[in-house]
């Protein structure tokens, strides 16, 4: 259960980190909130491999990928390894977030790209 984690979630950013991103204190909350309220098994990882390959945040739900986020700043173009996973399993969600973008569209391979403020509308 991660009910005591909440309390320390909505802290202030550190005087050093100014305007630090939203994306992990949400994910966390979000997979908190939904191992608290409906007992499912989520989990947030990342995905790193020997390639240099590599995926901000991994969603898991008993197990097995749900969700890839990766954060860009202003990159509109999906990253290698968003792209890499998309294709090696493309039942699962696809997500690059861009903090300087109102964007949101779908790429041809399925993979979506938004704006920061759009796609943490989903877990708040």
């Amino acid at each position: 259960m991660c009910s005591t984690f909440l309390a320390n979630i909505d802290k202030p950013d550190p005087p050093d980190q100014p305007n630090r991103p939203d994306e992990p204190d949400r994910l966390m909350k979000w997979c908190c909130f939904v191992q608290d309220t409906e007992g499912r098994e989520v989990e947030l990882r990342y995905f790193r491999d020997i390639d240099k390959r590599k995926v901000d945040f991994v969603l898991l739900e008993d197990s097995k990928p749900i969700h890839f986020i990766e954060c860009k700043l202003n990159e509109m173009r999906p990253s290698n390894g968003l792209k890499y996973l998309k294709k090696r399993f493309p039942q699962v969600v696809a997500t690059q977030v861009v903090l300087d973008s109102d964007d949101d569209l779908i790429t041809k391979e399925g993979i979506r790209v938004c704006a920061a403020h759009r796609f943490l509308e989903a877990f708040v």
